[in-house]
C-alpha cells in the first residue's frame, strides 16, 4: 500500500521573532548587533538557527527542528563595558506559541548622538541622504545607522564603557568614496555612564569624499637637464683655539644664577595596599590570615577622623596599575541602609570604609557633578594609564617568552603584544638571525617605558588624592555611589573579621535586600563587617561592636600603621611612594531573569 504523502513529510520551519534588549533595572532599550543563536533545549542542544539583531533589536529566524522546547541566547560581540558578566542573555521558548522571544542583557547603556559633515573635492556636501555611519565596539562592527540629510544620526543602544573602544566610520553615498587624506582625526571614544540610562555621548566628525572613478593617469614630466657640478671652494683656515684666562686661586668664584628645578608630579601620600597578580581583594579580605587583614585594615583606616569623608588609601597591584581607592564615609552611613541584612543588627563602632574599583569611582564621579570635569578627567587618565600598563606588562612577558623559546608562535605573540602596547617594532620584518637581538633591545626599551608609565600612574593618583582631600568633593562622590547602589543589583558576600567568620551570600536588588546574615556564630567583641558587592566593584567595611567589649587586638580607626610586611597571601601595604593595579575583580555569575 502506498504511503500517504503527508506521513513522510518533514516538519516545516517555523518563523520565530527574537527581540534583544539591554536593561539596567530602571530603563531598557533594544540593542542592535547582538549575536543570537537558537538551540534545542534538551539532549545535545543542537544549533538550529543564528543571526544578528537589527537596529530595532529584533530578528526573525526560521527554526528548523523537531524539539518541543528551545532556548535563544544573545551575546554582545564588542566591548562589554558595564554589561554584567558573562554578557549573555538567555530565554527558553516553545515554537508553537508563536510569541516573540524576549532576551535581556543586563547593564547600563548609552547612545551616540552625532553629526557628520563632508566635502566632495573640497566643496561642502549639503545632502548626506544615502550615507550611513557604521558603529564599531571593541573593533567589531555592530550597527549601521542611516544619516539624515543634514548629517545627523542617533545610534541604537550600546553598553556603557569607560574604555575608548567605540568608533564610527562613514559609508559614503552611492558614487562617492573616502578621499585618501582626511581633514580630521576620527579617534575612538568612550561611552561613560552618566548616572542614568541612556547616557548620551555627542560626537562630531568630518570626512573628505571624492568621486568613485578611476584616478587620472599622471602625465610624465620631461627629465630635467643636469646642471654642471659646482666648483668646490677652498676649505676654511681653522682659527686658533682660545687661550684660557688664568684664574687666581685666591679669588672666590662667583656662581652663576641657579636653575629653578622643574616641579615634579604630586605623589600620593595615602597608604597603598598591593595585591599580587591574579589575587582578588574580596577573597583576601574574607580568607586572609588575621595578620594579613589586620595590616591592611590598619593602613586603610588610619586616616579616618570620625567626622569627615576623605580618601583613605589605594589598592594597587604588583605591576604598577591602580585597582581601586578607599574612601572613608560619615559615621553610621553604612549601618542605616543595611540593617535589613541582619537578624540581629550590629552596632556601628566607627565610620565605614568603601573600596571602589576605578570603574565604580568613575561612575560615582560622573554622577556627583557633570561640572567637575577635572576630577573625571584625572580618574579617566588613571584608568587609561592602568590599561596601558597592563598591555606593557603583557608585552614584556611575551618578549621574555620568545627570548626563552624562540618559536614562530612565540615570535608572533611577541609582535602582537608589542603592537597592542603601542610599541613600533620590526620583529617580523627583520632577518631571522637578528630577531633575538632586537627582542632583547625591545625588552630593555619597554622596561624604561614601563617605569615611565608607573611614574605617570603615581602622579595621577597624587592629583586625584589632592582633589578628594576636599571634604565636600569626597562626600559628593560617596553620595553618588550610594545613589548608584540604589539602582543596582548584586550578590553581597558577607564576612566578619578579626578571625574570619563567613556569613554567606544575600542579594541586593535596587535598594532592598533578599536574605539575611546571621551573626549568631560571631563572638562578642569589636570586629570589622565586610560586605563585598560582587558584581559592582565595591566593598564596604564597617567597624562593629557585637555584645560585650572585646580585648582582641583589632585595627582601630586612627591607629598608627604597622610596618610593611610581605604576607603569605600576596598582599603588601606600602607607604606613599609605592607600586600600583588593574581591577577589584568583579565576580562573574549566571544571572537569573528578573
Amino acid at each position: 500500500m502506498a504511503v500517504p504523502p503527508m506521513a513522510s513529510a518533514e516538519p516545516a520551519p517555523s518563523p520565530v521573532v527574537i527581540a534583544v534588549r539591554v536593561d539596567d533595572g530602571t530603563a531598557t532599550a533594544p540593542i542592535a548587533g547582538a549575536h543570537v543563536t537558537v538551540r534545542e533545549a534538551s539532549g545535545e542542544q543542537v544549533l538550529v538557527a543564528s543571526g544578528v539583531s537589527g537596529l530595532d533589536g529584533s530578528l526573525e529566524l526560521e527554526v528548523d527542528g523537531t524539539a518541543d522546547f528551545y532556548f535563544a541566547e544573545a551575546e554582545w560581540p564588542g566591548d562589554r563595558g558595564d554589561l554584567e558578566d558573562p554578557g549573555v542573555g538567555r530565554s527558553e521558548f516553545v515554537v508553537s506559541r508563536g510569541e516573540p522571544v524576549d532576551v535581556v542583557l543586563w547593564g547600563s547603556f548609552a547612545v551616540v548622538d552625532g553629526t557628520v559633515a563632508a566635502t566632495v573635492d573640497g566643496e561642502p556636501l549639503l545632502d548626506l541622504s544615502g550615507a550611513a555611519i557604521e558603529v564599531a565596539s571593541g573593533g567589531v562592527t555592530v550597527q549601521r545607522v542611516p544619516l539624515a540629510a543634514d548629517g545627523s544620526f542617533v545610534s541604537a543602544a550600546l553598553p556603557t564603557s569607560w574604555e575608548t573602544a567605540t568608533s564610527v566610520s562613514l559609508v559614503p553615498p552611492a558614487g562617492l568614496v573616502l578621499a585618501p587624506g582626511q581633514p580630521a582625526e576620527n579617534a575612538p571614544f568612550a561611552l561613560p555612564f552618566g548616572g542614568s540610562s541612556p547616557s548620551v555621548v555627542a560626537i562630531e566628525r568630518s570626512f573628505a569624499l571624492m568621486s568613485d572613478g578611476a584616478a587620472p593617469e599622471p602625465v610624465p614630466t620631461e627629465s630635467p637637464v643636469p646642471t654642471e657640478s659646482p666648483v668646490p671652494t677652498e676649505s676654511p683656515v681653522p682659527t686658533e683655539s682660545p687661550v684660557p684666562t688664568p684664574v687666581d686661586p685666591s679669588e672666590p668664584l662667583v656662581p652663576s644664577d641657579p636653575v629653578e628645578p622643574t616641579p615634579g608630579p604630586h605623589l600620593p601620600s595615602a597608604a597603598q595596599v598591593v595585591i599580587g597578580d591574579g589575587a582578588s581583594l574580596g577573597e583576601l579580605l574574607a580568607g586572609g590570615s588575621a595578620s594579613t587583614v589586620q595590616t591592611m585594615l590598619t593602613a586603610l583606616f588610619q586616616r579616618a577622623d570620625d567626622s569627615s569623608p576623605a580618601l583613605a588609601g589605594w589598592v594597587v597591584d604588583a605591576q604598577g596599575a591602580t585597582v581601586g581607592v578607599g574612601l572613608i564615609d560619615e559615621p553610621n552611613a553604612l549601618s542605616r541602609p543595611y540593617l535589613a541584612f541582619f537578624k540581629r543588627p550590629p552596632e556601628a563602632a566607627g565610620p565605614p570604609l568603601w573600596i571602589l574599583d576605578i570603574r565604580a569611582l568613575l561612575d560615582a564621579a560622573a554622577l556627583a557633578g557633570a561640572s567637575d570635569s577635572e576630577l573625571q578627567a584625572l580618574i579617566a587618565a588613571l584608568n587609561a594609564g592602568s590599561a596601558q600598563l597592563g598591555l606593557e606588562v603583557d608585552a614584556e612577558a611575551a618578549l621574555a617568552a620568545y627570548v626563552g623559546s624562540p618559536t614562530p608562535d612565540a615570535l608572533s605573540e611577541a609582535a602582537r603584544a608589542l603592537l597592542a602596547a603601542g610599541v613600533d617594532h620590526s620583529l617580523l620584518a627583520g632577518e631571522p638571525e637578528d630577531r633575538l637581538a632586537e627582542a632583547r633591545e625591545q625588552a630593555a626599551a619597554l622596561a624604561a617605558q614601563m617605569e615611565a608609565s608607573r611614574a605617570s600612574q603615581q602622579g595621577a593618583m597624587g592629583e586625584v588624592e589632592e582633589l578628594l582631600s576636599d571634604e565636600d568633593r569626597a562626600a559628593a562622590v560617596l553620595s553618588a555611589h550610594e545613589q548608584l547602589l540604589a539602582a543596582a543589583r548584586s550578590r553581597v558576600i558577607g564576612t566578619v573579621r578579626s578571625e574570619p567568620v563567613p556569613l554567606g551570600t544575600v542579594h541586593w536588588d535596587r535598594g532592598t535586600g533578599t536574605g539575611a546574615f546571621d551573626l549568631a556564630r560571631v563572638p562578642a567583641g569589636e570586629h570589622h563587617l565586610i560586605l563585598e558587592f560582587a558584581e559592582l566593584g565595591a566593598i564596604a567595611i564597617q567597624p562593629v561592636s557585637i555584645g560585650a567589649a572585646s580585648t582582641a587586638e583589632l585595627p582601630r580607626t586612627g591607629a598608627t600603621a604597622s610596618p610593611a610586611l610581605a604576607l603569605g597571601l600576596s598582599l603588601l601595604v606600602l607607604g606613599g611612594a609605592a607600586l600600583l593595579a588593574p581591577r577589584l575583580a568583579r565576580r562573574a555569575h549566571a544571572r537569573a531573569a528578573a
